[in-house]
């Protein structure tokens, strides 16, 4: 009878059954193509990248940061604004409440 081991986790090429107990090695086969595997990302990845930064970006750069300097003091003094319009609005929430407090307790003494 041909049973398999109890710890046999498979076979190999001609049916044999490998134990389950075996090492696998320290780094995997493809370990070996990793540099030419870099070197792919870098020309297909990288360097496009990069000529797309020194050729398109950085000659616009300073106008870029003029840009997004001038948008975060058009929000710096909106935001001031909007600051002062809030507090004009709690000053006249706070009043028309005293208002209708006053109008309530006049109600309340007519009616009672």
């Amino acid at each position: 009878c041909n049973r398999p081991p109890e710890n046999a986790q498979h076979t190999d090429v001609q049916g044999h059954y490998e134990s389950g107990s075996q090492q696998q090695p320290d780094m995997p086969e493809d370990s070996q193509h990793l540099p030419v595997l870099v070197q792919i990302v870098k020309q297909q990845v990288e360097m496009p990248v990069q000529e797309l930064l020194s050729g398109l970006l950085l000659p616009h750069a300073s106008s870029i940061q003029q840009d997004v300097s001038g948008m975060l003091e058009a929000i710096s003094a909106t935001s001031g604004t909007a600051t002062v319009e809030k507090a004009g609005l709690d000053a006249e929430l706070q009043r028309l409440q005293r208002v209708l407090a006053d109008f309530q307790a006049r109600i309340a003494q007519v009616s009672g």
